[in-house]
C-alpha cells in the first residue's frame, strides 16, 4: 500500500543515516521508531545500506559518514 510504501521510506532514510553515525544500534532504533523493521544492513568503507519493512513493503536507504 502507498502509505506503508511512504513509511518505510522515511523509515529506511533515517536508519541509513542513523547507522552511518551510530551504527547498526542506530539505524535499528530509528527503524523501530518509525514504524519499521530493520531487514538488513551492510557497510562499504564509510557508507551504510539498510534495509526496512512495513508491513509488506520494503526499501533501501543508503547514507555516508562523510563529505
Amino acid at each position: 500500500d502507498v502509505h506503508d510504501r511512504q513509511r518505510a521510506s522515511s523509515a529506511a532514510d533515517a536508519a541509513a543515516l542513523a547507522g552511518a553515525i551510530d551504527g547498526r544500534v542506530g539505524a535499528e532504533r530509528l527503524a523501530s521508531r518509525n514504524g519499521a523493521e530493520l531487514v538488513g544492513w551492510w557497510v562499504d568503507g564509510d557508507a551504510v545500506t539498510v534495509r526496512v519493512r512495513v508491513g509488506t513493503q520494503v526499501v533501501a536507504a543508503r547514507a555516508t559518514d562523510g563529505p
